[in-house]
């Protein structure tokens, strides 16, 4: 990177005075006192924290977040120099769609060497099933084009790559814009700025308007993603929900005849557009990439028959090679007859002997890369020692074609929050090279830009990455308005997002599934936790007893038959040093626990576009407690309580948002049929647990069966805990006990009918009868040792069926909603206690 004093100051003008669209803002944060500012900061980078998957995974133990971050201070840019930008943005646009449409159809721009063949058909990006495939709807090939920007020492903005494979940064700039306009509401009252949601509406009635024009009674349009491990997938699911489309996977979509349908618990339902965030490679299969399970097997074929619209095309990231840019010029003249408005950066390709001429002539002056490596290693010739710089210039020498070479820039500076000064008291800057990523939409025949981005801190080699990883830090784009078209405040992005209802309504079955196992893991958790502090209060307590004894061995036993410690363990005298240590290593770090946290990471993330913003955050604070939990440094009783007491109290805390929250429609029935099914399973488990063991300690176990259904200890002091017949009904058939297992048994039934309703599936009963008539026969009084047995026998025997039956009652739930096949789903539930992981 050149020396920044070099570069184009954003904010000062050479005389070291506020350029006038900087003002306005800079007056109101002097306004601001550096801990008003440093307070903001925090609050808006633990927001960013939140909101992103990624991001929220990986924040530190101390709580400072990691990744991603947002500076306070907007790029700032004046309306007349934005619209200059925008209008070479458009013409660009259009120029790069008139190219692909030429690429993949007549070819006349190859035949009349206005573009080099290599660089089409020696391109990896040219997808050849895709030439002579016409877009759908009279869409373009270049639905959606964004580009990277730097400004020079000049002033003159220059493009520094194109971005036409599958462009992000819309969404990011969404969340950045809400962010600033909670935690800066005074800036936003001080400056008029340009709004970002009237492109987002533009842009959503474009998208219906292509799949009107495939289907018009009712257009169902899909967002195709890699998935909840890709990068960017929280902008996907922000974007899903801002523009009212599905948001689907591969595994959600299929090709049936000559269409694509998305897999919903109705049964399978038409896509008539698609836009495409999966790379255009990958978007198929069987014509592509055969190794891709990112796109729809049979895609590009129901393109060709014209029943589905793709967004961008695939094949649309051939114009991204920087190789192209020194052919634009002379193609827009031939292709739109005009003069190029916004140019790139100086750019040769080598394979032509006056551009490999200019490049070796001013080596220094370059930097090189591969020509059609999306994400390249960077070559600095001034940068090689004397060997290795021998060495590439006699590659350059024998293969020049492969190789594009860039005039190194230094990009413009604007401000930033120094962070260091702030927390010191002290109002700080820091001089920040900046790239500007901005993007425009086809709708009705024209591209239309949104009026900002997002402005990424560059430094060192990282101008050239393609994409905006997760990582650095970010900047709000103002583009200020000239009239009242200004943003207002407060912006909520939940407010905005709530328009859009249509998806409420229709459920992917992949989605229902993992909602379904999410319920169950929470719940998994719940118990596990419940079992273990029950557990660890008796061994904090000094000297075990012989009643804490009693109620130790049985806790092992419940834990033993829930699957969260092994035989071996269970069997451990629970007064012995052994005891201490395995049950403290099991709750600190076990196998079970380790893989029902992962489990419950893994589905929240995707199932993000079904959660409310508050309960996808607490979701992913119970995630980052698990991880401190399990990156603890010691293991001491005291310090594991307080951790599973957390546990306990955030996971209420998810399962209240989840009552509250979440609308009565299918997700929320499975994600808490999900959980009945669970708790009943292990209500049933647990109860045979701690009710094992010779009678005269049955007190013991009916304590604990009392406990773990978080009866209070007024309750537990009267005679209620000595009566087998009233205690057992309480934890097992009370209707008034949200714990009893014949509660939840009633819950699945409402479910289950509510379901069967809405979809037509047919699922096998609840087995509720049985198990209460059985419960009623049982005696008020403690029966004599004999009759004990056989009573406690029977009941054993009759959840141990229910178990069973609940764990084919899953099955049978896989297999009505999950599948578009009739095929059985693995729950796990009748394997041993470490194969349940789904």
């Amino acid at each position: 990177m050149e020396d920044l004093i070099s570069s184009y100051d954003e904010m000062v003008t050479g005389e070291g005075s506020f350029r006038p669209h900087w003002r306005a803002l800079m007056h109101t944060l002097r306004g601001l006192s550096p801990q008003q500012l440093a307070e903001k900061q925090a609050r808006a980078a633990l927001q960013i924290a939140d909101a992103d998957a990624f991001i929220a995974r990986t924040i530190p133990p101390s709580g400072s977040p990691g990744g991603r971050m947002l500076d306070l201070l907007p790029l700032v840019l004046p309306g007349d120099e934005w619209r200059a930008i925008e209008a070479g943005l458009v013409q660009r646009a259009r120029l790069l769609n008139a190219i692909l449409t030429d690429l993949y159809g007549a070819q006349r721009l190859v035949a009349e060497r206005r573009i080099p063949p290599g660089l089409v058909f020696a391109s990896p990006a040219f997808l050849r099933p895709l030439r002579g495939v016409a877009p759908v709807a009279q869409a373009p090939h270049l639905y959606f084009y964004a580009a990277d920007l730097i400004r020079l020492p000049s002033g003159e903005w220059r493009v520094f790559s194109d971005r036409s494979q599958a462009p992000g940064g819309v969404g990011y700039a969404l969340h950045h814009r809400d962010m600033l306009a909670r935690v800066l509401p005074e800036a936003f009252r001080a400056v008029a700025v340009r709004p970002l949601r009237p492109f987002i509406e533009s842009w959503r009635q474009s998208l219906y308007a292509v799949g009107s024009a495939v289907a018009p009674d009712g257009p169902r349009v899909a967002l195709l993603t890699p998935g909840p491990y890709n990068d960017a997938y929280f902008e996907h699911v922000l974007l899903a929900r801002e523009l009212g489309i599905s948001l689907a996977q591969s595994a959600n979509l299929t090709v049936r005849g000559d269409f694509v349908y998305l897999k919903t618990l109705q049964g399978l339902s038409r896509v008539d557009a698609i836009y495409r965030r999966v790379d255009g490679d990958y978007s198929d299969s069987l014509e592509l990439r055969e190794d891709s399970e990112l796109g729809v097997a049979g895609l590009i074929e129901v393109v060709r028959k014209g029943h589905v619209a793709v967004l961008n095309m695939p094949g649309a990231a051939l114009v991204e090679t920087p190789a192209l840019t020194a052919f634009l010029p002379e193609l827009s003249r031939h292709l739109l007859g005009e003069e190029l408005r916004l140019h790139a950066v100086t750019t040769w390709w080598c394979g032509q002997q006056r551009a490999l001429a200019e490049v070796t002539a001013a080596f220094d002056r370059f930097a090189l890369q591969p020509v059609f490596e999306p994400d390249p290693e960077l070559i600095e010739p001034a940068t090689l020692s004397p060997e290795a710089r021998a060495r590439f210039e006699a590659t350059l020498a024998a293969r020049p074609e492969g190789f594009v070479a860039r005039e190194k820039m230094a990009p413009s500076i604007t401000p930033s929050l120094a962070s260091d000064q702030l927390q010191q008291g002290k109002m700080g800057l820091a001089a920040t090279p900046v790239v500007l990523r901005v993007a425009c939409v086809w709708h009705g025949g024209e591209w239309h830009a949104l009026p900002g981005g997002v402005a990424r801190v560059v430094s060192d080699h990282s101008i050239y990455r393609n994409a905006l990883r997760p990582g650095g830090v970010t900047k709000d784009v103002w583009v200020l308005a000239d009239d009242d078209r200004r943003e207002r405040i407060p912006v909520s992005a939940t407010a905005a997002t709530a328009r859009h209802t249509g998806e409420d309504t229709v459920l992917r079955s992949r989605t229902a599934d993992d909602l379904y196992w999410l319920g169950r893991y929470v719940e998994r958790l719940e118990s596990g936790t419940r079992l273990f502090l029950a557990a660890f209060r008796r061994l904090a307590a000094g000297g075990i007893g012989a009643r804490a004894g009693a109620e130790l061995a049985r806790l092992a036993e419940a834990l033993k038959r829930t699957g969260w410690i092994d035989s071996a363990l269970a069997a451990t005298p629970v007064d012995s040093a052994m005891f201490l240590d395995a049950m403290t290593g099991a709750a600190a770090s076990g196998t079970m626990l380790r893989a029902t946290i992962d489990s419950i990471m893994r589905l929240t993330m995707a199932t993000r576009d079904q959660l409310s913003p508050e309960m996808w955050q607490t979701q992913h604070r119970l995630a980052a407690h698990a991880i401190a939990h399990f990156n603890g440094d010691g293991r001491e009783v005291d310090a594991l309580i307080e951790s599973l007491e957390r546990t306990i109290a955030t996971i209420a805390a998810v399962t209240g948002l989840a009552a509250e929250n979440m609308v009565r429609g299918p997700g929320w029935r499975f994600l808490d049929l999900g959980r009945r099914i669970e708790r009943g399973i292990d209500d049933a488990r647990a109860t045979v647990g701690v009710m094992s063991g010779p009678v005269a300690q049955y007190e013991a176990g009916l304590r604990l069966a009392l406990e773990l259904c978080d009866v209070t200890s007024g309750l537990l002091r009267s005679p209620f805990e000595l009566d087998l017949g009233r205690s057992l009904h309480f934890v097992l058939a009370a209707s008034g006990n949200p714990r009893s297992l014949l509660y939840q048994l009633d819950r699945i039934s409402r479910h289950l009918a509510a379901l069967e309703q809405m979809s037509g599936a047919s699922v096998a009963p609840v087995p509720i009868p049985a198990l209460t008539k059985l419960i009623a026969s049982f005696p008020d009084d403690l029966p004599d040792p004999d009759r004990a047995d056989a009573v406690i026998a029977a009941l054993f025997e009759r959840l141990n069926r229910t178990v069973a039956d609940l764990a084919a009652l899953s099955d049978g739930i896989t297999r009505s909603f999950f599948s578009q096949v009739a095929a059985p789903h693995r729950t796990g539930i009748s394997a041993g206690p470490f194969e349940r992981a789904r």
